[in-house]
């Protein structure tokens, strides 16, 4: 985002971002800068089988972060260095699966 940095006390008007001034309190509100959303969907499948009487097998299968969402980082909000207000980042993991298998007597 080129032209929305301002130096300190250099207001024009068309300033998105600028350095709070040591005179003076900023003007912009806790929690007014936030990132994207964040998405996290699992899924589990169970079946069970009978195996002798009251015995029973159990098979699970758990798939974490099923529909690989990616989930991106907060902005850079160092005014001053190259990638202000840029996501460079993810902060999600890869998706993963786990089977179980469980006997039950």
């Amino acid at each position: 985002m080129q032209g929305t940095y301002c130096a300190p006390d250099q207001d024009d008007g068309n300033c998105l971002f600028q350095e709070q001034s040591n005179s003076s309190f900023g003007k912009v509100h806790p929690g007014s800068l936030s990132g994207p959303s964040f998405q996290n969907i699992d899924m589990a499948v169970l079946k069970s089988f009978l195996a002798w009487h009251e015995n029973r097998l159990e098979f699970r299968a758990d798939f974490f972060k099923v529909f690989n969402i990616a989930d991106y980082a907060a902005p850079d909000s160092g005014m001053t260095d190259g990638n202000f207000v840029q996501i460079t980042g993810t902060v999600s993991i890869s998706r993963s699966t786990q089977l179980s298998l469980k006997y039950v007597f």
